[in-house]
C-alpha cells in the first residue's frame, strides 16, 4: 500500500447532463485531466507535506477525496 507523503489542493467545476461528464469538466478547469485519481476516503495522513505545484511524472498516482 502506497501512502502519500505530499498533498495538493485543486479546484474545479463543471456543468454538463451527467454527472460524469461534469466531473471531468471540473478536473480540466482543475488542471488534473490528464492523472491517475485513485479514490480514497479517509483525510490526510500524519507527516503529509503541502506541494503548492503538483509535479506530474508518467507514474503519478494521484490520490483523490471528490467532494
Amino acid at each position: 500500500m502506497q501512502i502519500p507523503v505530499r498533498y495538493t489542493l485543486g479546484v474545479g467545476w463543471g456543468e454538463a447532463d451527467n454527472p460524469a461528464a461534469a466531473f471531468d469538466s471540473a478536473l480540466v478547469r482543475a488542471g488534473m485531466a490528464d492523472l491517475n485519481l485513485l479514490r480514497v476516503n479517509t483525510i490526510l495522513p500524519p507527516g503529509a507535506a503541502r506541494a503548492e505545484k503538483l509535479v506530474v511524472t508518467q507514474d503519478l498516482l494521484v490520490f483523490c477525496r471528490p467532494c
